[in-house]
């Protein structure tokens, strides 16, 4: 998959179970259903508040 900022291939990293793009030059690109995947591996390993406040971050920044 293609960034969609740069054009340059993604690499693809798993998380859990949760398979995510990864950009060098900008971070990680996620799918539908993903957040909310990666919401619950986060609940699990009790990391979840932590998780949200770094989602809403990039979301301000991007």
């Amino acid at each position: 998959m293609e960034c969609p900022v740069c054009k340059q291939r993604m690499q693809v990293k798993t998380i859990e179970d949760v398979k995510v793009d990864v950009c060098e030059s900008h971070g990680i690109w996620l799918d539908k259903g993903e957040v909310e995947a990666l919401m619950e591996v986060a609940k699990k390993r009790g990391e979840h508040e932590g998780l949200i406040k770094n989602l809403s971050y990039t979301m301000d920044v991007y």
